[in-house]
């Protein structure tokens, strides 16, 4: 009776492994493909999406697109966040004021 048990318990753990990695695979897929959102990349950085737009308009990182959404390189992330610089300083489109 106690094999029994501990085998119905077994099949009960791995029911439920099975379905965490399901929810896990569903809450991270922009993380896993390194391709992040806005908000994503600003928790990723821990700044703000204020200084996430401030150090895009100063060329410091660089926005990327996917499927016409905004999106940010986690290697540019990374390169940024050991370097301070994204290694390359992108041309910054400036607005004329006249």
């Amino acid at each position: 009776m106690t094999d029994e048990i501990g085998t119905a318990v077994l099949a009960e753990l791995c029911k439920v492994r099975s379905e965490l990695l399901v929810i896990k695979s569903m809450l991270t897929p922009a993380i896993d493909s390194g391709l992040l959102t806005k908000s994503e990349a600003a928790k990723y950085l821990k700044v703000s999406g204020r200084t996430l737009q401030n150090l895009e308009a100063s060329g410091k990182i660089r926005r990327a697109f996917s499927h016409g959404h905004p999106k940010y390189r986690r290697a540019d992330l990374d390169t940024y966040a050991t370097t301070g610089s994204s290694g390359v300083r992108y041309a910054v489109k400036r607005r004329r004021h006249d």
